[in-house]
Protein backbone atom coordinates (compact mmCIF):
# COMPACT_ATOMS: atom_id res chain seq x y z
CA UNK A 1 0.00 0.00 0.00
CA UNK A 2 1.37 3.13 -0.67
CA UNK A 3 1.97 5.84 1.59
CA UNK A 4 1.09 8.71 -0.36
CA UNK A 5 -2.42 7.41 -1.33
CA UNK A 6 -5.40 9.79 -3.10
CA UNK A 7 -8.52 9.10 -3.15
CA UNK A 8 -9.49 9.44 -6.58
CA UNK A 9 -12.46 7.85 -7.63
CA UNK A 10 -13.99 8.06 -4.14
CA UNK A 11 -17.89 8.73 -4.02
CA UNK A 12 -18.68 12.10 -2.42
CA UNK A 13 -22.10 11.37 -1.81
CA UNK A 14 -20.46 8.78 1.14
CA UNK A 15 -19.72 12.19 2.90
CA UNK A 16 -23.46 13.26 3.01
CA UNK A 17 -25.88 12.55 5.80
CA UNK A 18 -29.25 12.16 4.95
CA UNK A 19 -32.35 12.90 6.77
CA UNK A 20 -31.73 9.50 9.56
CA UNK A 21 -28.62 8.29 7.07
CA UNK A 22 -25.30 8.57 9.16
CA UNK A 23 -21.71 9.09 6.80
CA UNK A 24 -19.17 6.83 6.61
CA UNK A 25 -17.16 9.51 7.86
CA UNK A 26 -19.26 10.75 10.64
CA UNK A 27 -19.60 7.44 11.90
CA UNK A 28 -15.84 6.51 12.14
CA UNK A 29 -15.08 9.64 13.90
CA UNK A 30 -17.42 8.80 16.53
CA UNK A 31 -15.54 5.54 17.33
CA UNK A 32 -13.73 4.57 20.36
CA UNK A 33 -10.09 3.60 20.49
CA UNK A 34 -10.72 0.00 20.12
CA UNK A 35 -13.08 0.67 17.27
CA UNK A 36 -10.83 2.70 15.39
CA UNK A 37 -8.59 0.18 15.86
CA UNK A 38 -10.32 -2.76 14.55
CA UNK A 39 -11.61 -0.56 11.37
CA UNK A 40 -8.01 0.06 10.64
CA UNK A 41 -7.16 -3.84 10.80
CA UNK A 42 -10.22 -4.33 8.52
CA UNK A 43 -10.02 -1.69 6.28
CA UNK A 44 -5.73 -2.76 5.75
CA UNK A 45 -6.35 -6.63 5.67
CA UNK A 46 -8.58 -5.72 2.40
CA UNK A 47 -5.53 -4.75 0.65
CA UNK A 48 -4.15 -7.48 -1.23
CA UNK A 49 -0.74 -7.03 -0.93
CA UNK A 50 -0.68 -8.36 2.54
CA UNK A 51 -0.10 -12.10 3.51
CA UNK A 52 -1.51 -11.13 7.48
CA UNK A 53 -2.71 -8.15 9.07
CA UNK A 54 -2.54 -8.34 13.35
CA UNK A 55 -3.72 -5.82 15.57
CA UNK A 56 -0.80 -5.43 18.55
CA UNK A 57 -2.47 -2.64 19.89
CA UNK A 58 -2.42 -2.50 23.86
CA UNK A 59 -0.19 -3.19 26.76
CA UNK A 60 3.04 -3.90 25.94
CA UNK A 61 2.20 -3.16 22.17
CA UNK A 62 5.58 -0.87 22.00
CA UNK A 63 4.43 1.17 19.75
CA UNK A 64 2.72 -0.77 16.77
CA UNK A 65 -0.87 -1.20 16.31
CA UNK A 66 -1.57 -2.73 13.42
CA UNK A 67 0.99 -4.57 11.74
CA UNK A 68 0.52 -5.57 7.86
CA UNK A 69 3.09 -8.39 6.87
CA UNK A 70 4.25 -8.75 3.41
CA UNK A 71 5.57 -12.05 1.36
CA UNK A 72 8.79 -10.73 1.35
CA UNK A 73 9.41 -10.81 5.44
CA UNK A 74 9.01 -6.38 5.17
CA UNK A 75 5.99 -5.09 6.85
CA UNK A 76 4.43 -1.93 7.43
CA UNK A 77 2.90 -0.16 10.43
CA UNK A 78 -0.38 1.43 11.27
CA UNK A 79 -0.08 3.42 14.26
CA UNK A 80 -3.80 4.32 15.55
CA UNK A 81 -4.98 7.59 16.87
CA UNK A 82 -8.29 7.53 17.89
CA UNK A 83 -7.99 11.70 18.68
CA UNK A 84 -10.82 14.07 18.44
CA UNK A 85 -8.67 16.39 16.70
CA UNK A 86 -6.21 16.25 13.99
CA UNK A 87 -2.69 15.26 14.90
CA UNK A 88 0.02 17.42 15.58
CA UNK A 89 3.85 17.46 15.96
CA UNK A 90 4.18 17.17 19.60
CA UNK A 91 1.31 14.16 19.48
CA UNK A 92 3.93 11.83 17.08
CA UNK A 93 7.31 12.34 19.10
CA UNK A 94 6.83 9.49 21.84
CA UNK A 95 5.94 6.93 18.48
CA UNK A 96 8.70 7.69 16.88
CA UNK A 97 10.89 7.38 19.86
CA UNK A 98 9.17 3.76 20.67
CA UNK A 99 10.00 2.74 17.13
CA UNK A 100 13.90 3.80 17.47
CA UNK A 101 14.36 1.90 20.78
CA UNK A 102 12.48 -1.00 19.98
CA UNK A 103 14.35 -1.14 16.66
CA UNK A 104 17.97 -0.75 18.12
CA UNK A 105 17.30 -3.51 21.49
CA UNK A 106 16.28 -5.67 18.20
CA UNK A 107 12.90 -6.59 19.11
CA UNK A 108 12.23 -5.93 15.49
CA UNK A 109 13.15 -4.98 12.54
CA UNK A 110 12.33 -1.13 10.80
CA UNK A 111 9.27 -1.03 9.20
CA UNK A 112 8.72 -1.08 5.36
CA UNK A 113 6.30 1.87 5.91
CA UNK A 114 4.92 3.42 9.12
CA UNK A 115 1.91 5.43 8.37
CA UNK A 116 -0.35 7.45 11.46
CA UNK A 117 -3.77 6.82 11.21
CA UNK A 118 -6.46 9.60 12.81
CA UNK A 119 -9.98 10.25 12.35
CA UNK A 120 -9.22 13.99 11.84
CA UNK A 121 -5.83 13.19 9.73
CA UNK A 122 -3.13 15.71 10.68
CA UNK A 123 -3.13 19.23 10.96
CA UNK A 124 -0.94 21.84 8.52
CA UNK A 125 2.12 21.26 10.78
CA UNK A 126 2.60 18.01 10.82
CA UNK A 127 1.37 17.22 7.21
CA UNK A 128 4.32 19.97 6.53
CA UNK A 129 6.26 18.11 8.41
CA UNK A 130 5.58 14.21 7.50
CA UNK A 131 6.71 15.77 3.98
CA UNK A 132 10.00 16.83 4.42
CA UNK A 133 11.99 13.63 5.54
CA UNK A 134 15.14 15.32 6.94
CA UNK A 135 13.04 17.88 9.24
CA UNK A 136 11.08 15.68 10.80
CA UNK A 137 14.26 13.38 11.81
CA UNK A 138 15.76 16.61 13.08
CA UNK A 139 12.38 17.51 14.82
CA UNK A 140 12.86 13.86 16.83
CA UNK A 141 16.29 14.64 17.42
CA UNK A 142 15.20 17.63 18.99
CA UNK A 143 12.44 16.52 20.77
CA UNK A 144 13.92 13.68 22.45
CA UNK A 145 14.73 14.71 25.59
CA UNK A 146 11.28 16.67 26.45
CA UNK A 147 9.08 14.22 24.56
CA UNK A 148 10.63 10.73 24.29
CA UNK A 149 13.53 9.95 26.52
CA UNK A 150 10.93 9.51 30.03
CA UNK A 151 7.85 8.56 27.97
CA UNK A 152 9.04 5.61 26.35
CA UNK A 153 9.05 3.41 29.42
CA UNK A 154 7.20 3.99 32.66
CA UNK A 155 10.34 2.40 34.60
CA UNK A 156 13.58 3.79 32.97
CA UNK A 157 14.35 6.93 30.75
CA UNK A 158 16.06 6.56 27.44
CA UNK A 159 18.56 9.04 26.87
CA UNK A 160 19.25 9.59 23.12
CA UNK A 161 22.61 7.56 23.12
CA UNK A 162 25.17 7.43 20.30
CA UNK A 163 23.57 4.29 18.91
CA UNK A 164 20.32 5.34 18.99
CA UNK A 165 21.10 8.84 17.35
CA UNK A 166 22.96 6.87 14.81
CA UNK A 167 20.31 4.74 13.81
CA UNK A 168 17.63 7.86 13.64
CA UNK A 169 20.84 9.30 10.98
CA UNK A 170 20.85 6.18 8.84
CA UNK A 171 16.95 5.44 8.78
CA UNK A 172 14.83 7.34 5.66
CA UNK A 173 12.82 9.33 7.01
CA UNK A 174 10.32 9.41 4.17
CA UNK A 175 9.12 5.68 5.76
CA UNK A 176 6.82 7.87 7.78
CA UNK A 177 3.71 9.36 6.66
CA UNK A 178 -0.27 9.08 7.17
CA UNK A 179 -3.53 7.34 5.78
CA UNK A 180 -6.24 9.78 5.25
CA UNK A 181 -9.43 8.77 6.44
CA UNK A 182 -11.11 8.67 3.78
CA UNK A 183 -8.44 6.29 2.12
CA UNK A 184 -8.98 3.70 5.06
CA UNK A 185 -13.05 4.26 4.40
CA UNK A 186 -12.63 3.30 0.76
CA UNK A 187 -10.36 0.57 1.30
CA UNK A 188 -13.12 -0.94 4.41
CA UNK A 189 -15.89 -0.21 1.28
CA UNK A 190 -14.04 -3.13 -0.92
CA UNK A 191 -13.69 -5.26 1.99
CA UNK A 192 -16.57 -8.10 3.41
CA UNK A 193 -16.84 -5.73 6.26
CA UNK A 194 -18.72 -3.22 4.66
CA UNK A 195 -22.08 -4.26 4.79
CA UNK A 196 -22.45 -4.25 8.34
CA UNK A 197 -20.05 -1.66 9.40
CA UNK A 198 -21.94 1.05 7.11
CA UNK A 199 -25.48 -0.90 6.53
CA UNK A 200 -24.54 -1.23 3.01
CA UNK A 201 -26.98 -3.70 1.11
CA UNK A 202 -24.77 -6.53 -0.31
CA UNK A 203 -24.19 -7.15 -3.89
CA UNK A 204 -26.58 -8.73 -6.32
CA UNK A 205 -26.16 -13.00 -5.93
CA UNK A 206 -25.52 -14.68 -9.19
CA UNK A 207 -27.48 -17.86 -9.78
CA UNK A 208 -26.58 -20.69 -7.63
CA UNK A 209 -24.63 -24.23 -9.33
CA UNK A 210 -26.58 -26.69 -11.12
CA UNK A 211 -25.50 -29.73 -9.94
CA UNK A 212 -23.42 -31.97 -11.65
CA UNK A 213 -25.12 -35.31 -12.84
CA UNK A 214 -22.79 -37.66 -10.94
CA UNK A 215 -22.35 -37.53 -7.36
CA UNK A 216 -19.89 -35.75 -5.89
CA UNK A 217 -17.59 -37.06 -2.80
CA UNK A 218 -18.99 -34.09 -0.60
CA UNK A 219 -22.31 -35.02 -1.30
CA UNK A 220 -22.08 -38.87 0.08
CA UNK A 221 -23.36 -38.25 3.62
CA UNK A 222 -26.06 -36.20 2.77
CA UNK A 223 -27.35 -38.15 0.12
CA UNK A 224 -26.78 -41.79 2.52
CA UNK A 225 -29.05 -39.61 4.95
CA UNK A 226 -31.59 -39.21 2.40
CA UNK A 227 -31.79 -42.67 0.75
CA UNK A 228 -32.47 -43.90 4.44
CA UNK A 229 -35.01 -41.80 5.19
CA UNK A 230 -36.55 -42.80 1.69
CA UNK A 231 -36.20 -46.27 2.25
CA UNK A 232 -37.47 -45.85 5.66
CA UNK A 233 -40.75 -44.01 3.89
CA UNK A 234 -40.80 -47.40 1.59
CA UNK A 235 -40.44 -49.74 4.13
CA UNK A 236 -36.68 -51.14 3.21
CA UNK A 237 -33.64 -50.88 4.39
CA UNK A 238 -31.81 -51.13 1.47
CA UNK A 239 -32.90 -47.98 -0.65
CA UNK A 240 -30.82 -46.98 -3.80
CA UNK A 241 -30.15 -44.29 -6.06
CA UNK A 242 -31.71 -46.98 -8.43
CA UNK A 243 -34.81 -47.25 -6.88
CA UNK A 244 -35.32 -43.72 -7.87
CA UNK A 245 -36.40 -44.27 -11.32
CA UNK A 246 -39.23 -46.84 -9.94
CA UNK A 247 -40.61 -44.15 -7.72
CA UNK A 248 -41.11 -40.61 -9.73
CA UNK A 249 -41.79 -38.57 -6.51
CA UNK A 250 -38.82 -39.70 -4.74
CA UNK A 251 -36.62 -39.01 -7.99
CA UNK A 252 -38.03 -35.35 -8.54
CA UNK A 253 -37.25 -34.82 -4.50
CA UNK A 254 -33.58 -36.14 -4.57
CA UNK A 255 -33.47 -33.82 -7.85
CA UNK A 256 -34.58 -30.76 -5.13
CA UNK A 257 -32.67 -31.61 -2.55
CA UNK A 258 -29.52 -31.58 -4.66
CA UNK A 259 -30.31 -28.21 -6.23
CA UNK A 260 -31.14 -26.83 -2.62
CA UNK A 261 -27.54 -28.49 -1.27
CA UNK A 262 -25.60 -26.47 -4.75
CA UNK A 263 -28.08 -23.42 -3.89
CA UNK A 264 -26.57 -23.39 -0.42
CA UNK A 265 -22.93 -23.82 -1.29
CA UNK A 266 -23.24 -21.00 -3.87
CA UNK A 267 -24.60 -18.84 -0.97
CA UNK A 268 -21.56 -19.88 1.14
CA UNK A 269 -19.08 -18.74 -2.05
CA UNK A 270 -21.11 -15.75 -2.26
CA UNK A 271 -20.84 -14.66 1.75
CA UNK A 272 -17.07 -15.35 1.77
CA UNK A 273 -17.18 -12.98 -1.41
CA UNK A 274 -19.29 -10.66 -0.17
CA UNK A 275 -20.53 -10.52 3.47
CA UNK A 276 -18.70 -10.43 6.81
CA UNK A 277 -16.03 -13.04 7.85
CA UNK A 278 -18.61 -15.60 9.44
CA UNK A 279 -21.83 -15.09 8.02
CA UNK A 280 -22.89 -18.21 6.50
CA UNK A 281 -21.74 -20.32 9.38
CA UNK A 282 -23.91 -17.63 11.43
CA UNK A 283 -26.47 -18.76 9.30
CA UNK A 284 -26.32 -22.24 9.50
CA UNK A 285 -26.27 -21.95 13.34
CA UNK A 286 -29.54 -19.87 12.71
CA UNK A 287 -31.26 -22.59 11.16
CA UNK A 288 -29.63 -25.20 13.25
CA UNK A 289 -30.80 -23.44 16.44
CA UNK A 290 -34.66 -23.15 14.54
CA UNK A 291 -34.67 -26.68 13.13
CA UNK A 292 -33.34 -29.24 15.64
CA UNK A 293 -36.79 -29.79 17.71
CA UNK A 294 -38.35 -30.29 14.50
CA UNK A 295 -36.16 -32.78 13.58
CA UNK A 296 -35.57 -34.26 16.84
CA UNK A 297 -39.44 -35.11 17.24
CA UNK A 298 -41.41 -38.02 16.55
CA UNK A 299 -42.14 -38.64 12.65
CA UNK A 300 -44.33 -41.42 10.71
CA UNK A 301 -40.82 -41.86 9.11
CA UNK A 302 -37.67 -40.14 8.04
CA UNK A 303 -38.69 -38.71 4.86
CA UNK A 304 -41.63 -37.41 7.11
CA UNK A 305 -38.90 -35.79 9.13
CA UNK A 306 -37.03 -34.06 5.85
CA UNK A 307 -40.40 -32.54 5.15
CA UNK A 308 -41.07 -31.28 8.39
CA UNK A 309 -37.36 -30.03 9.22
CA UNK A 310 -36.90 -28.25 5.69
CA UNK A 311 -40.87 -26.88 6.15
CA UNK A 312 -39.59 -25.28 9.87
CA UNK A 313 -36.12 -23.79 8.15
CA UNK A 314 -38.81 -22.01 5.40
CA UNK A 315 -40.70 -20.55 7.84
CA UNK A 316 -37.68 -19.02 10.27
CA UNK A 317 -37.00 -15.95 11.08
CA UNK A 318 -33.91 -14.87 9.95
CA UNK A 319 -33.85 -10.71 9.74
CA UNK A 320 -31.02 -11.00 12.10
CA UNK A 321 -28.94 -12.57 9.74
CA UNK A 322 -26.73 -10.09 7.27
CA UNK A 323 -26.85 -13.03 4.71
CA UNK A 324 -30.90 -12.57 4.80
CA UNK A 325 -31.75 -10.33 2.20
CA UNK A 326 -29.82 -12.64 -0.32
CA UNK A 327 -31.36 -16.13 1.25
CA UNK A 328 -33.51 -18.00 -0.98
CA UNK A 329 -36.05 -20.77 0.17
CA UNK A 330 -33.71 -23.48 -1.68
CA UNK A 331 -31.15 -22.32 0.54
CA UNK A 332 -33.00 -22.88 3.55
CA UNK A 333 -33.65 -26.45 2.23
CA UNK A 334 -30.05 -26.66 1.44
CA UNK A 335 -28.70 -25.65 4.72
CA UNK A 336 -30.66 -28.53 6.04
CA UNK A 337 -28.97 -30.88 3.80
CA UNK A 338 -25.51 -29.41 4.48
CA UNK A 339 -25.83 -29.74 8.50
CA UNK A 340 -27.30 -33.09 7.72
CA UNK A 341 -23.72 -33.57 5.73
CA UNK A 342 -21.60 -32.32 9.06
CA UNK A 343 -24.13 -34.97 10.71
CA UNK A 344 -25.47 -32.46 13.05
CA UNK A 345 -29.03 -33.27 11.91
CA UNK A 346 -30.20 -37.02 11.44
CA UNK A 347 -33.56 -37.94 9.48
CA UNK A 348 -33.41 -41.77 10.95
CA UNK A 349 -31.95 -43.27 13.85
CA UNK A 350 -28.10 -43.83 12.63
CA UNK A 351 -28.80 -47.54 12.57
CA UNK A 352 -31.02 -47.00 9.76
CA UNK A 353 -28.19 -45.13 7.56
CA UNK A 354 -25.82 -46.86 4.73
CA UNK A 355 -22.07 -46.04 4.34
CA UNK A 356 -22.38 -45.32 0.57
CA UNK A 357 -26.20 -43.72 -0.17
CA UNK A 358 -25.11 -44.96 -3.69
Amino acid sequence: MSSRSHDAGFDSRLLVSQAGVTSPLTLVRAYSPGEWELFVQEAVDSQSDYTRVVKIAGSGDKGRDVCAELSSGEWDNFQCKAYRQALTPSDIWVELGKLFHYVSVGDFTMPRTYLFACPFDVGPKLHDLLSSPDRLREGLIEAWPAHCASKILTSDTIPLSSDLLTLIRSTSFSIFSYIPTLTLIRYSLCSPFASTRFHIELPPRSDPDIPPEELQGHEHRYVAKLFAAYGDACGTSAFSASDLDSRPHLGSHFVRAREAFYSAASLERFSEESAPVGAFTSLKHAVFAGVVDVAESPHANGLDCVRATTRAAQELQLSDQVLEPRTRVTDRHGVCHHLANEDQLDWCTPRDLKSGGT
